[in-house]
């Protein structure tokens, strides 16, 4: 079971699900530079603890693949960013893409085959994601053909072409994800990951000066925000596993059925009510799951 993909990803998404659920309430209230900041410290101190039960190689050490997790760990700190310059139903439908521009650089670049009837769960997998990040009616969108530069269309318009931009930007750093871990032994790339993530965390703090607003939560909220954040960490750690074990073209779109998971789970302990657009994504996607790991 522990040298199979799909139970890495499935963990994966079982643990961000988890995670964004334990965390929600205390999220609300984090500007995104520190929820990033958190989750950057939480994740700097875990992924050190498991490259040492990994091991290190010295032989297996480029300051090339530093440089490409520096990249990819600032496209991750981007997600945030987005979510808050739209309801995040918006914004999530288009980011449960982001899989599909992994699937078209992992097949041109590192020749992952994938089969037709796989290319169809894939996108029953990817359709269900939409679905269930689809906004309810009462959301109406703006049109886009309107020409008054001084309408919220023109912010609409903003905010969706970020957000397909960062959604294909996180498509092709969890792409060089892959190519890094091709190329190392496991244990070097969690302590590469770990100080690569610093860097753009640096840069997030110097930029955002707005963002440097640190809330004064109860305990209980700081302790579901970090009890989120070490799920979220170890999430990361379950998909690169995933991605040791098996094809990129696979493991991304699988792992990101999370949201799946996250609508049940925030239907059953939060009383989230689930509309039937949202079931009907969620049974696509577990559907997908099922038949892509037979």
């Amino acid at each position: 079971m522990l040298n199979n993909w799909l139970f890495w990803a499935l963990s994966a998404s079982l643990s961000w699900s988890v995670g964004q659920v334990v965390s929600k309430k205390s999220l609300n209230n984090l500007t995104p530079l520190t929820y990033n900041l958190l989750t950057t410290v939480l994740g700097f101190f875990g992924y050190l603890t498991f490259a040492y039960f990994l091991g290190v190689s010295q032989l297996s050490f480029s300051i090339f693949d530093f440089l490409i997790l520096a990249f990819v760990t600032s496209t991750y700190l981007l997600y945030y960013y987005v979510t808050s310059l739209a309801e995040i139903s918006l914004v999530g439908t288009i980011w449960a893409c982001y899989p599909i521009t992994t699937i078209i650089f992992s097949a041109i670049f590192l020749g992952e085959k994938v089969t037709p009837l796989q290319v169809f769960f894939i996108f029953i997998i990817l359709f269900g994601a939409v679905l269930i990040g689809w906004p309810p009616r009462q959301n109406k969108i703006p049109d886009l053909t309107d020409k008054d530069p001084g309408s919220k269309n023109m912010k609409f318009e903003s905010w969706f072409w970020l957000a397909v931009f960062c959604a294909g930007l996180i498509g092709f750093s969890d792409f060089l994800t892959k190519v890094v871990i091709n190329r190392i032994p496991m244990g070097n790339y969690f302590l590469i990951y770990a100080a690569a993530g610093l860097p753009g965390m640096l840069a997030a703090f110097i930029l955002d000066k707005k963002g440097r607003v640190f809330p004064k939560l109860s305990k209980s909220l700081w302790l579901f925000a970090s009890l989120g954040g070490l799920l979220f960490v170890l999430g990361n750690v379950f998909f690169f596993m995933a991605f040791s074990k098996g094809p990129a073209s696979l493991v991304a779109p699988v792992s990101s059925s999370y949201q799946a998971i996250t609508v049940v789970l925030a239907f059953i302990f939060l009383k989230e009510r689930l509309r039937k657009v949202q079931a009907l994504g969620v049974a696509l996607a577990v559907l997908g799951i099922i038949l892509i790991g037979i």
